[in-house]
């Protein structure tokens, strides 16, 4: 028999499904059970089952591709939502004199904004709130981390 690969994400996906949502998979595979499965495993025949080795072999092949698939797309449609903050992050800063602001904290605050900027977007689909203003929040951690230089007169 042929050895069978896991992805990451797939591990990391079975890993948070055990730690955060193990009272749901249990539900479910409750309900798979009351559905039929149970019954489709009490009937079962074991010596016919076995001769269709390479059918539970791609069954499984199947499954994985299936989650794994879906696990990508869910990440691109994230990652999609994070481009469109970045490029939005991008144009806030073309319109920004950061010539007193040193690249270190210019890139901190950035990614600092995009968390807030993230989180809050997430909070505010649940709650229909309006959306943040990318360039205040981005303003904020900017005037946040930044410290000016001692050497000059005005601060």
């Amino acid at each position: 028999m042929s050895s069978l690969l896991l992805s990451f994400e797939l591990i990391y996906l079975i890993e948070w499904l055990l730690k955060h949502e193990k009272s749901r998979l249990k539900l479910f595979i409750n309900h798979a059970v009351k559905n039929g499965l149970g019954e489709r495993l009490q009937n079962a025949d074991l010596s016919e089952d076995i001769t269709t080795n390479e059918e539970l072999h791609n069954t499984i092949l199947d499954f994985i591709e299936y989650i794994e698939s879906t696990i990508h797309d869910s990440l691109k449609e994230k990652g999609a939502a994070s481009s469109e903050i970045r490029e939005d992050l991008a144009s806030s800063l073309k319109h920004i004199n950061l010539a007193n602001v040193d690249p270190s904290t210019i890139w901190i605050s950035v990614k600092q904004a995009e968390t807030t900027i993230s989180r809050k977007l997430r909070q505010n689909t649940k709650e229909n709130t309006k959306s943040p203003k990318t360039k205040e929040v981005l303003l904020e951690k900017i005037l946040k981390n930044w410290t000016p230089p001692k050497k000059e007169c005005v601060n």
